[in-house]
């Protein structure tokens, strides 16, 4: 059987010195005592080299321990049977080394989560101290503002003693300001009615002066219409008497150049011109009666304005408090 040779590189050396250092010292080699020893390497590689070493170590092992009595067919069936052992054996290590490693970190993690839960206990504790020290601290100002309102409570009852002294002496100060008040108003009362009764006296005797006034003014109105109306029915007579003379002395006077005409027509262009001057004072007294009654419808509206005046005035007298506009 070949044994298999020793590896050259300066850490696989290493790794196996180490080995055969910690067998010599009675302590089976692994990859942790291995890496402590060494201080270096990873677990990887110390991983894979070790289990060369073993297969090495042990293959060593088997032919140094060999029977030279035996067969040789018995010889490399019990080294095969060794072989077979120690692959059984690495991997029942390997299987082994993995739970363990499952289980280590495990543990680890739930080292994590106490330590988690501790810190997380530690800040619960300090949070609860600081909410006792805040709840002290309110005690303490609840404690303050208690005492504060206490003395506000007093403060407030003295205060309330001071406001009924004074709503006394106020009470009294206002049944005096009442009674007084009542005698001045009962003196403002008798004062208006005395005011009261002046006004209406007054106010009739205005009254009485305004119907006066009025009355005398609608005589008055009266009087100047009925003056006015007769100088215009004396006027109006005048005007008629001296048109019916006109037209009689025109009738006349036609009638006359009228035979003078017919007798003689020399005197033609001197009744003519005698006629046309007859014509001109028969216009003139046209004219005249025209402006006569010009003046009897003037006459009529200022009769009509007159007595609108006189509605009117009695108008006012009746809407008015007894004084006229």
């Amino acid at each position: 059987m070949t044994l298999p040779a020793m590896p050259s590189s300066d850490i696989a050396s290493r790794i196996r010195a180490t080995a055969q250092q910690l067998v010599a010292e009675g302590t089976w080699p692994t990859v942790v005592n291995v890496r402590e020893r060494l201080g270096t390497g990873s677990n990887t590689t110390i991983n894979n080299e070790l289990r060369a070493w073993r297969q090495w170590f042990l293959a060593r092992v088997s032919s140094s321990t060999r029977r030279p009595d035996w067969p040789g067919v018995l010889g490399d069936a019990m080294d095969t049977l060794w072989q077979t052992a120690c692959e059984q054996a690495e991997r029942q290590l390997d299987t082994l080394r993995q739970e363990v490693s499952a289980e280590l970190d495990a543990l680890r993690g739930e080292f994590a989560r106490q330590e988690a839960a501790l810190l997380d206990a530690d800040a619960a504790r300090q949070q609860a101290q600081a909410e006792l020290a805040r709840v002290q601290d309110a005690l303490l100002a609840q404690q303050q503002a208690g005492e504060r309102l206490a003395q506000q409570v007093a403060e407030l009852e003295a205060a309330l003693d001071r406001a009924r002294r004074d709503h006394d002496t106020l009470s009294g100060q206002l049944q005096t300001a009442a009674q007084r008040h009542a005698e001045a108003l009962a003196e403002q009362e008798r004062q208006a009615e005395q005011r009261l009764a002046l006004a209406v006296a007054d106010g009739e005797k205005r009254e009485a002066l305004a119907y006066e006034r009025l009355e005398g003014l609608r005589a008055m109105l009266y009087e100047q219409a009925d003056r006015e109306r007769l100088e215009h029915e004396q006027e109006k007579k005048r005007q008629d008497a001296l048109i019916a003379d006109l037209r009689q002395e025109l009738a006349s006077a036609q009638t006359h150049w009228h035979e003078r005409l017919l007798g003689s027509e020399r005197e033609r262009a001197l009744l003519e011109a005698r006629a046309e001057a007859q014509l001109a004072r028969q216009a003139e007294l046209e004219a005249r009666l025209l402006d006569a009654t010009a003046r009897e419808q003037r006459q009529a509206a200022r009769e009509a304005a007159l007595e609108q005046q006189l509605v009117r005035l009695r108008t006012e007298y009746a809407s008015d408090d007894g004084t006229p506009a």
